[in-house]
């Protein structure tokens, strides 16, 4: 630029003087800026960095400093705003979830109820009606209070009423904003219990899967836990598949196990479920220490007078039974259903399930008098409290027309047997392996009435669904081979029914013991062939290779 002045071809642009020249290069020697370069503000702006770069950057350090500090005030006031408001919401909802209990159980306040007694249900019923008419309610708030008092009623068995009030809940969930994944997935599982309670198979399959996938988004939780439980367990009822239900428990008990905090009661009841996918696969042995693992850790836990207790004791009980040990079973069932009836009375579908379990074990005990009026009591209970077509109702029938059956009262057998698969036939899958116990119930009724052409459709019909569903080895699948064999023999086809049934009784001695009453039934039939045909001595090894015979079984 020094140069250029110095040579500019118009007199007055040069430098004035020499002293004028030599001025530009003593400066720029300095590094000061320069007359050649006037009206640049970036090369002023850089000279003046060179020569005071120290000064310059501590003045900038203050400034950012200071900007730091004044930025972190503001967040931290921010943040103490947010905090503020955040404890004023809280109370809030505090204060008007206060209000509303309040209102609710004044009912109980003898000058408004004025000699009633409010009962729990009436209770709960007022709350329903108080959320439907306060619309001043916080969201937050409202889904709170739906999702209680939809839970009170589901575990009353009132899922009618349930259902209406988690479906608002999930509405307020998908309507949050930013949407809380965690509470959704919450709300989801909830409406999907009710829904399967209330045999609305499709719609609980639907919520709950979404649940697991909300679950699933985030990282493992408690509450993850829980709703793979859930899921695991309509997996194992509404689909018997206990392998997939298996794999979804395992995961769940995985997490139980590795989140913080005292997780004692999530482990033990997922150790009584993983008991009882066993069960459905036929492992009773592994099924039956499952369960005492799961009873041990409740004792220390809730003690023995909690629901999942009695539940646990029920399921004890019931692989008990099935291992022959019947004084046992009886013993045990009867304290799970004195806890059940002290929690829930006397009418409730739990209760139910322990009375149809202690129907067989008085039936196999040789008194089915009263393992009819027992089991019959189960089935008046779910037929008041679930809806006609709920599979539960034909469970329950399926028991009652197996006690028709042993009785030897075939026609009552078989019509019950036939109004059972039309329940089943609306409310499950059709290859379910309660659909497949019917079948094989219905087969058994024909083939002692000797109507063997239906009889086998039936028989083959099941053997096909427990082959299918719980694989060739599971017991129940022996039982229908063991039923059809001795169907073939019947017709005249021994070269085909006589190795089945023997095969079918080795693996029902096998998997269920010499005391199941299914190896009695399947021995008897064999030693009924080989007299038949000479074979006294087999006959013989064969009866005594079991403990106990029914008297009925060829009825």
């Amino acid at each position: 630029a020094i140069v250029g002045m110095a040579m500019r071809k118009e007199p007055d642009k040069r430098y004035a003087s020499v002293e004028a020249l030599a001025d530009d290069l003593r400066r720029h020697l300095l590094g000061q800026p320069v007359r050649a370069r006037q009206g640049d503000w970036r090369y002023n702006a850089s000279k003046f960095l060179r020569r005071n770069l120290l000064a310059v950057v501590a003045t900038a350090a203050v400034f950012v400093g200071l900007a730091v500090i004044a930025g972190v005030t503001l967040w931290q006031n921010h943040r103490i705003s947010l905090a503020r408001d955040a404890t004023a919401l809280e109370r809030d909802r505090a204060q008007q979830v206060s209000a509303f209990m309040v209102d609710v159980f004044s009912q109980a306040d003898p000058y408004i109820a004025q000699g009633k007694e409010p009962t729990a249900k009436d209770v709960l019923d007022q709350g329903a009606e108080k959320i439907k008419g306060n619309l001043n309610l916080q969201p937050e708030v409202r889904a709170q209070l739906l999702e209680s008092i939809g839970l009170a009623y589901r575990r009353q068995g009132l899922n009618d009423r349930a259902i209406p009030l988690f479906e608002q809940a999930v509405a307020i969930r998908r309507g949050a904003r930013p949407v809380d994944n965690g509470k959704l997935a919450a709300a989801l599982a909830n409406l999907s219990q009710a829904l399967n309670d209330a045999g609305r198979l499709a719609g609980a399959d639907a919520n709950i899967k979404e649940a697991v996938a909300l679950s699933r988004s985030g990282p493992p939780s408690v509450e993850t836990a829980d709703i793979l439980y859930q899921y695991a367990t309509f997996s194992l009822n509404a689909k018997s598949d206990p392998e997939a239900a298996t794999k979804l428990f395992t995961e769940a008990l995985g997490i139980f196990r590795s989140v913080p905090g005292d997780q004692r009661l999530g482990i033990a009841s997922t150790l009584g479920a993983l008991s009882g996918a066993a069960q459905w696969a036929g492992k009773f042995a592994n099924a039956e220490q499952l369960i005492r693992d799961s009873i041990n850790l409740l004792g220390a836990t809730v003690g023995r007078n909690h629901p999942d207790y009695a539940t646990a004791m029920g399921n004890l009980g019931y692989l008990l039974m099935q291992q022959g040990k019947y004084a046992d079973a009886e013993l045990t069932l009867n304290e799970a259903i004195e806890i059940e009836r002290g929690d829930f009375g006397v009418d409730n579908p739990r209760v139910a399930t322990i009375e149809a379990d202690l129907g067989t074990v008085y039936e196999r005990e040789g008194d089915p008098v009263r393992a009819m009026k027992i089991t019959q009591d189960a089935l008046r209970i779910v037929s008041q409290r679930l809806d006609p077509n709920h599979y539960l109702v034909g469970y329950f029938m399926d028991a009652v027309a197996k006690l028709y059956l042993d009785a030897g009262n075939l026609d009552a057998a078989e019509r019950t047997a036939r109004q059972v698969l039309a329940i089943y036939e609306k409310s499950l899958p059709a290859r379910h392996l309660y659909v497949a116990a019917t079948r094989h119930l219905l087969g058994e009724a024909l083939l002692r009435r000797e109507q063997f052409t239906d009889a086998e459709r039936e028989l083959r019909a099941a053997l096909d669904i427990d082959v299918a569903t719980a694989g060739v080895d599971n017991w129940r699948a022996a039982r229908a081979e063991a039923s059809l064999g001795w169907l073939l023999i019947a017709k005249g086809n021994a070269a085909e029914g006589e190795p089945m049934l023997v095969a079918a009784r080795s693996k029902l001695l096998q998997s269920v013991g010499p005391l199941h009453p299914e190896v009695a039934l399947a021995s008897q039939r064999l030693a009924q062939y080989y007299r038949l045909h000479h074979r006294d001595a087999d006959a013989t090894r064969v009866l005594a290779e079991v403990k106990q015979v029914p008297n009925s079984v060829l009825r």
